[in-house]
């Protein structure tokens, strides 16, 4: 889920990680973390087949879990109002032990 998240971004960004990340407002850092987990880790749930060895460790889940909510939520912001201007999500925006500060609806 949290790869496919993240491609929707990119695919409403028109290309890549970096044009997401300047649309939506999310930090290249956390986009290339989430990638990068979704893509090369996950054990039983992993998205590619070198992931199948590289369980998520309990960390890895929180953050993936809240990064996921932040994208979904900043997604919803920026098609509801495109021009407003918000704060950037970055990776100490994410607080996997609660909701997230930085992912407040406006």
């Amino acid at each position: 889920m949290a790869y496919f998240c993240l491609d929707m971004l990119k695919g409403m960004a028109g290309k890549d990680g970096e044009t997401a990340s300047k649309a939506f407002g999310i930090s290249s850092r956390v986009l290339r973390e989430v990638s990068r987990l979704s893509s090369a880790m996950g054990g039983e749930s992993a998205r590619k087949r070198k992931g199948l060895k590289q369980p998520y460790t309990s960390d890895d889940e929180k953050f993936l879990d809240a990064a996921i909510q932040c994208m979904i939520l900043r997604a919803a912001e920026v098609a509801h109002d495109p021009d407003a201007k918000r704060e950037q999500i970055t990776m100490d925006t994410i607080n996997p032990n609660g909701f997230r500060a930085g992912c407040t609806v406006q």
